[in-house]
């Protein structure tokens, strides 16, 4: 095959149509797998979803994600790959996640109907800082106390 290119998966478009199309959920589900720390039935059923994050005004701010998906009992996943240095990494995955968490809500609803949020972000440059580990989870946690701050139920990934 000398002379012929082929697509990498790590091209952000390639990334996210092999990844969003349903034939090749097994794999999704083995990448899942792979990083997470969610009993096996949440696999059970994993929904696709439409990986726009629309402003909630005129003048708001867009989001596309590569990956968005709900699994059996409705957490959301947003995978996203991002091979560039983007210096404002840190903030645009905060806002991917509040809009995340936003969105699940209409006017009316008990803030208890939030399902957990959860983000995968791949990237082969250094997003934390004085860290040689590969893998990080972030939740919010008191460092004092040392107490993670989650609702009943959620379990820790």
């Amino acid at each position: 095959m000398a002379g012929k290119s082929i697509l990498h998966v790590k091209n952000d478009a390639v990334f996210r149509m092999f990844f969003a199309d349903e034939r090749n959920q097994d794999s999704l589900i083995a990448f899942l797998k792979s990083i997470l720390k969610l009993p096996d039935d949440e696999y059970d059923e994993i929904i696709i979803t439409d990986p726009h994050l629309l402003p909630e005004h005129e003048d708001g701010k867009l989001g596309i994600i590569d990956v968005k998906l709900r699994t059996k009992s409705s957490k959301v996943i947003h995978i996203e790959i991002q091979l560039k240095k983007i210096p404002e990494m840190k903030e645009r995955i905060v806002f991917y996640d509040a809009k995340l968490i936003t969105e699940q809500l209409k006017q009316g609803d008990k803030y208890t109907k939030i399902n957990q949020v959860i983000s995968i972000i791949i990237t082969n440059k250094t997003l934390v800082e004085g860290s040689s580990r590969y893998h990080h989870r972030f939740t919010l946690y008191d460092l004092d106390v040392k107490i993670e701050f989650r609702r009943n139920g959620l379990s820790g990934n």
